[in-house]
């Protein structure tokens, strides 16, 4: 599931690995010999050697329990069991299939009034193992849209490291068919054939076409969500031009202590993750002051600068007056909405987002526009997760460094290590094994051990 990003910068292992479904190789948990072994009963699993790739784990399961490693024994038994009834439902699925066709691929395309989408789904022994997706638009063709998708699809395939199709079948007309089968003969893929859906193919190139019309209808409509949102903003605070540039921000506090704020910017509606910002904040005497600690992100923003074109608060009418008095103070006319929730009157009482707007007496409830709906609780919950992020690592931090002490063995500098290195639970770190945790920290074993234990001790507390 790791991207190499992912994987190249991973410290732990992740949930998959405490869950018995990953090896770690990341964390070399895994030596390179087994990790190919495991790697290469996957990759003739999807290549169709379905018999083999089930025998092998079947040995492998009768070993264990000769061993008498019985819960080993039962987790393979399990992964058995599930594998049949995929290759059990994926055949009865491809029924219609013709016997013959094993390794394929069907492509199939929607064009819209500006854009064209394009599906292509892959079937591997049998078995319909995915499928892809591309768009692109009208405006960027060089060429007629069956000549572009030519292009591209070869351009695909040329560089793909994907298994490969004995055939791909394609709804082409003659000439972008010829011109595909040329483009193919000249390239590394001469083997794979080229031709026109059949019969045999029909009921699939269906399926493919409707899925590509579907990503389109879905990417189109939160388009299109987002435009009438930002036009109601523009509406609604009178603005000149739509808000394209909108910045969000939460405050996040644990029972009065390590308070901390974020903010997450959208550009058009869409999250620009590299304008994201984390804020360590004071902590009060007097505990949770969301007003206090608004105004004092708010400053620390303001100075900045390169201002955004709407700010947006994760709060009631009294954090908005916070930050429009910052503003105030600096001579800064950004406009400030804020995002609260009220209950609904009546029997059936319930949880309203409602738009705090200054000016406005009564607050506006965003169920009656979907598109200012949906910006707006898109970012508020992009606020919510990337502010957690930060408070979590910070909690994490506080709680460890009171226990830590006890542990015989840590003095300060190896504390200071530790905390340095620190980006996991308690309850994870509970359940690290200690060779592991020793090559994190750069600490003895044994005093990895005394960590293990203590962590346990506390979590029974």
């Amino acid at each position: 599931d790791c991207s190499d990003h992912e994987f190249r910068g991973r410290k732990r292992p992740c949930l998959l690995y405490q869950l018995k479904q990953c090896s770690a190789p990341c964390m070399k948990l895994i030596s390179p010999d087994s990790y190919r072994i495991s790697l290469d009963a996957a990759l003739d699993f999807f290549r169709g050697n379905h018999e083999a790739s089930l025998a092998k784990l079947r040995e492998e399961m009768e070993e264990c329990s000769r061993r008498e490693e019985f819960e080993h024994a039962a987790v393979l038994r399990d992964y058995l069991q599930t594998l049949e009834t995929l290759l059990q439902a994926s055949g009865q699925k491809n029924a219609e299939l013709s016997s013959r066709l094993r390794n394929f691929d069907v492509l199939s395309y929607y064009q819209g009034e500006q854009e064209v989408d394009m599906a292509l789904y892959m079937v591997r022994g049998g078995l319909l193992l995915g499928h892809k997706v591309f768009h692109f638009s009208l405006t960027e063709c060089r060429d007629e849209v069956e000549a572009e998708i030519v292009r591209l699809l070869f351009s695909y395939y040329e560089m793909t490291k994907d298994s490969m199709p004995h055939a791909v079948y394609t709804p082409f007309s003659p000439p972008s068919l010829s011109l595909f089968r040329e483009a193919m003969a000249l390239g590394k893929k001469k083997e794979i054939k080229v031709a026109k859906i059949t019969k045999g193919v029909s009921s699939l190139a269906k399926l493919t076409r409707e899925y590509a019309w579907e990503h389109q209808r879905f990417r189109t409509s939160r388009r299109e969500l987002l435009r009438l949102g930002l036009l109601k903003i523009k509406e609604m605070l009178h603005l000149g031009d739509n808000p394209s540039l909108i910045e969000c921000f939460d405050v996040a506090i644990f029972q009065g202590s390590s308070p901390t704020a974020a903010s997450v910017v959208f550009k058009d509606g869409l999250p620009l993750k590299g304008a994201y910002r984390h804020y360590h904040l004071e902590s009060r005497p007097e505990g949770n002051n969301d007003v206090a600690m608004m105004e004092e992100v708010f400053k620390r923003r303001i100075a900045r600068g390169s201002l955004p074109h709407l700010f947006v608060v994760d709060g009631g009418r009294a954090q908005v007056n916070g930050a429009l008095r910052v503003l105030a103070e600096k001579n800064v006319s950004v406009p400030v909405v804020g995002l609260a929730k009220a209950k609904t009157r009546g029997p059936n009482k319930k949880q309203e987002e409602r738009l705090i707007i200054p000016g406005r007496k009564n607050p506006y409830p965003l169920k009656q526009h979907r598109g200012l709906l949906f910006i707006m609780t898109s970012l508020r919950d992009e606020a919510h997760r990337f502010s957690r992020r930060l408070h979590h690592k910070q909690e994490s931090k506080r709680h460890f460094a009171s226990w830590i002490d006890e542990v015989h063995g840590v003095g300060p500098k190896t504390k200071k290590r530790i905390l340095e290195k620190l980006d996991v639970p308690l309850s994870e770190m509970a359940q690290m094994p200690a060779e592991f945790l020793a090559r994190k920290f750069r600490i003895r074993t044994s005093t990895a051990q005394r960590i293990i234990r203590t962590a346990q001790d506390k979590l029974e507390e």
